[in-house]
């Protein structure tokens, strides 16, 4: 299927650089994706009750965003503190995980899933691959900012926060404002490269 072979190419990198780093730290690459599916499961039924319930579209994706944010950001600060990963590298490996498990379950089935998977072009696929690699420089981000709540609790608040708001903007910006694809990659990946240097920031600041 030339649409798959498209996306394993472009996300090959990923898996590369996440092999590379999980020689040292294989745990930690693990318990990234392990951690974002379970924090996927646990609000799996709060979400799709409150979209039972409510039709607004606005009010949903507001939820959906704090939703998001609360549990991953929870589970990512438990799992932190639990494996003591306090160093660059040890947060690289562990965002990099979560960021990988992510695409395998939301990426990849959307394009095995596609009606066009059997002649979709790699221009077609060009938006998600962007969105890919966007959304795991913020789980990278997000896990450097977990990892200093682990010594200042006001920090897993900002994540939540930090995390809810980067979902607002996708959501909002395609849902609700109707802007071209492009248009809202660019500001998610705007609001995710200022996010990615106040992270770096941050772990230079306390490590």
């Amino acid at each position: 299927m030339e649409g798959l072979f498209w996306a394993l190419l472009t996300i090959a990198p990923l898996f590369i650089l996440g092999f590379y780093l999980g020689r040292s730290a294989p745990k930690l690459l693990l318990l990234g994706g392990v951690g974002w599916t379970l924090a996927l499961i646990l609000r799996i039924i709060p979400l799709n009750l409150f979209q039972l319930l409510v039709g607004d579209i606005l009010v949903v994706i507001i939820y959906s965003a704090v939703l998001a944010g609360l549990f991953e950001e929870c589970m990512r600060f438990w799992l932190v503190k639990r494996t003591k990963t306090s160093d660059f590298r040890a947060g690289l490996t562990f965002g990099l995980g979560w960021g990988i498990a992510e695409a395998l379950v939301i990426f990849f089935p959307s394009v095995l899933l596609s009606p066009t998977a059997l002649t979709i072009s790699f221009l077609d696929l060009l938006p998600g691959v962007f969105e890919r690699y966007v959304a795991v420089l913020a789980h990278v981000a997000l896990t450097f900012i977990i990892m200093k709540s682990i010594l200042y609790r006001e920090y897993l608040i900002l994540a939540i926060v930090a995390h809810a708001v980067l979902d607002l903007i996708a959501g909002l910006t395609y849902y609700v404002m109707r802007l071209s694809v492009w248009q809202v990659e660019g500001l998610v990946a705007a609001y995710t490269l200022l996010l990615a240097i106040y992270a770096g920031y941050v772990l230079k600041k306390v490590y």
